[in-house]
């Protein structure tokens, strides 16, 4: 998965929820199906007992939502007891929002690519399942805009009223900064070969008949 690519590369903020023992915080990231292991949490341990294998959370949130209402949070795992984190989001900062709260669908959704269609009357924050990390961008309409942390762990951004296109793009400095160096060395072997070949041939022309040119390489 990207969070774990994100992991790999070092870039991966620390978690503020819970996702090993708290249904909440496994709803919140749109999980569905949990296996059943024993020792995690106590209501995982009975289904383990009863020899369920897979237990299936209600009601996970959808990979695309949009909401009209934001609250500022130092401490998601805290404020999020007696939210109705489905209607209200927690940010790190104040963001303005008005209702109502349109409606968003997923268009694109593969690894380094989600987009999203959104049609709404007001101001609403769309917010994704999947992980925040350094190195996502987005864009409304192809305009560059900030990517929010909601809940502390999930990426957010603010969609103003109308009907528009949202991306969100995994474009790290070090994924850029690969490619341009692959380039470079591409195109330095390329060039290495050709002025290999240019010499040898130069000096199988300028050589006497029936004497064959000395090899450049081994």
């Amino acid at each position: 998965s990207l969070r774990g690519v994100a992991c790999r590369l070092g870039i991966e903020p620390a978690r503020a929820l819970d996702y090993n023992v708290n249904f909440r915080d496994l709803q919140l990231a749109g999980t569905k199906w949990l296996r059943v292991r024993y020792g995690t949490n106590q209501e995982l341990n009975a289904l383990y007992e009863q020899g369920i294998e897979w237990f299936e959370l209600p009601d996970p949130m959808s990979r695309a939502r949009l909401v009209s209402e934001a609250l500022v949070s130092t401490d998601p795992a805290r404020d999020l007891e007696g939210l109705d984190y489905a209607r209200i989001a927690l940010v790190d900062a104040p963001i303005d929002l008005e209702g109502p709260v349109g409606e968003a669908r997923v268009l694109e959704d593969r690894p380094g690519v989600i987009a999203v269609s959104t049609n709404t009357s007001g101001r609403n924050l769309l917010v994704l399942t999947e992980a925040y990390a350094r190195g996502w961008r987005a864009e409304i309409d192809g305009a560059a805009v900030p990517v929010l942390r909601a809940y502390g762990d999930f990426q957010a951004c603010v969609i103003p009223a109308g009907e528009h296109t949202v991306r969100f793009i995994f474009d790290p400095a070090s994924w850029r900064w690969g490619k341009r160096l692959t380039a470079i060395g591409i195109a330095l072997s390329i060039a290495w070969h050709a002025v290999v070949f240019w010499v040898l041939s130069s000096r199988s022309a300028e050589a006497p008949p029936n004497v064959r040119p000395r090899s450049l390489t081994p």
